[in-house]
């Protein structure tokens, strides 16, 4: 089992450095709080990989179920 914690911690940090960079580019208001929310999802999803949580279906857990629509 990896220390998926850590992967928890380095997410937000790697996430707020590319925000920063991105914050001038973008123009439309919430964009940057739509791109932290889809990257933190799509991060979730993976790292639920590498977790030991239960599997429901097709070896996916309950939050990646939640998480693909």
């Amino acid at each position: 089992m990896h220390s998926s914690f850590l992967y928890e911690i380095g997410f937000p940090l790697a996430a707020f450095a590319v925000l920063l960079w991105l914050r001038n580019k973008l123009t439309q208001p919430g964009e940057l709080f739509v791109l932290y929310v889809a990257g933190y999802a799509v991060f979730r999803f993976f790292v639920e990989f590498v977790r030991a949580n239960e599997t429901v279906w097709l070896s996916l857990t309950r939050l990646q179920w939640f998480l693909l629509p």
